[in-house]
């Protein structure tokens, strides 16, 4: 927003764009545009009383603002559609609603959308793709926006907005995803977007960003719908801290924050196949680096309770890696607590790795081992030796 024009559309009071105004050399100059007289009316007071002379507010509907030239009579470099679309939508149908986006989108630098509340039926209209909406999701937004003709390489993720109305008891919110839409090399660009349904009715996204300015990229992961574990994996990968082989938390206190909603912000790594059987990589074997994920688990006081193929890869240099720590065991947490919160409701958990009625009795805290012996014999290399196991009950227990 660094000395940027920007065009605020359903602009409501106007709160974006005085923000703006108020962030010394964020804001060149701001147009918003809204259909409501009396919010328009508003913003001019509130921008007179301030001597805030850099924003103009108009009246207009959005298709009429941009039919008339409104929209087109000036370069903007940011444009906004915040949770907008939908009222269009509605009145116009998703022909001309499409249109009008790809309008702005050629005509601005960035479009950053905040997705409305579509039903799914309406979802289908726009995309032609049969799925239950979520106004959480980024792929259904970036879905969205390909039907309009913008590509998802030229979107990127911005994060996730809260909504509360006073109309309705909205005690926690609605969230809705916020992606930007526009060429040029910028942080946060999509680089791929994996949607994963558990068998227990969980729907997943993970979004992996494109490196930028020697930054790696990010992996955002999140609960689209369902039940949600996120701020244990956070939990999990903050005890984890440092130690070799775990996905690193971005920001680790907004890590909380951000798992209350349901979303993970990582640091991406590199992924590759993982071999079927074992060899020497990067001059350590795969069963050495396995054995120390282990014990760094046990040092930290984490179970992982899902070792599985699926969750134990390599990244391109060789690192075997352990992901998806969400249905973690914590050294002091009740067990009573984690059967309520993660096995009861998952009646997957395991994935086969061993027995399920593992998890019932007090030998609950072996659970990685048993799924240990299980991957290593997968691998063809020996099991776990009975030293082995010791040193990893001897730390965990150690507190």
């Amino acid at each position: 927003y660094r000395n940027a024009r920007v065009l605020d559309l359903g602009c409501a009071n106007g709160f974006f764009l005085f923000r703006l105004a108020q962030t010394e050399g964020a804001l060149a100059a701001g147009l918003g545009i809204d259909r409501v007289p009396d919010n328009v009316e508003l913003s001019r007071r509130i921008a007179a009383l301030h001597g805030v002379d850099r924003l103009r507010f108009e009246c207009a509907a959005l298709l009429d603002a941009e039919a008339s030239g409104l929209v087109r009579s000036e370069r903007w470099d940011v444009c906004h559609l915040l949770s907008v679309h939908h009222h269009v939508l509605r009145e116009e149908g998703p022909k001309r609603c499409r249109a009008l986006i790809r309008s702005l989108h050629q005509q601005c630098g960035v479009l950053v959308v905040e997705q409305g509340s579509l039903t799914s039926d309406e979802y289908r209209d726009w995309t032609g793709r049969d799925e239950p909406f979520s106004s959480w999701s980024f792929s259904r937004l970036v879905s969205m926006l390909e039907a309009c003709g913008i590509p998802q390489e030229e979107c990127s993720v911005v994060g996730l907005g809260m909504y509360r109305s006073g109309l309705r008891p909205d005690a926690t919110g609605v969230g809705r995803a916020i992606v930007a839409a526009g060429t040029g090399n910028r942080p946060g660009r999509i680089r791929q977007i994996h949607r994963k349904r558990h068998r227990n009715g969980i729907f997943m996204e993970v979004v992996e960003t494109a490196a930028f300015g020697g930054h790696a990229g990010e992996v955002w992961k999140q609960s689209v719908a369902g039940g949600t574990l996120a701020t244990r994996e956070a939990r999990a990968l903050g005890l984890l801290g440092t130690h070799r082989g775990f996905p690193r938390l971005l920001d680790p206190a907004a890590a909380a924050v951000d798992a209350s909603h349901g979303l993970l912000r990582m640091e991406r790594i590199e992924l590759a196949e993982m071999p079927v059987s074992a060899g020497d990589l990067a001059g350590e074997s795969l069963r050495a680096q396995f054995v120390d994920r282990l014990l760094s688990m046990a040092r930290s006081g984490v179970v992982h309770n899902e070792l599985s193929a699926e969750h134990v890869v390599l990244d391109t240099e060789g690192t075997l890696v352990v992901l998806d720590l969400e249905t973690a065991w914590f050294r002091d947490e009740p067990r009573e607590r984690w059967l309520a919160e993660v096995y009861a409701p998952n009646p997957v958990l395991g994935l086969g790795a061993y027995p399920r009625e593992l998890h019932e009795t007090s030998e609950g805290s072996d659970a990685d081992l048993r799924a240990a012996d299980g991957l290593l014999l997968r691998w063809g290399q020996p099991r776990l030796t009975e030293e082995e196991k010791e040193k990893y009950r001897r730390l965990f227990r150690a507190g």
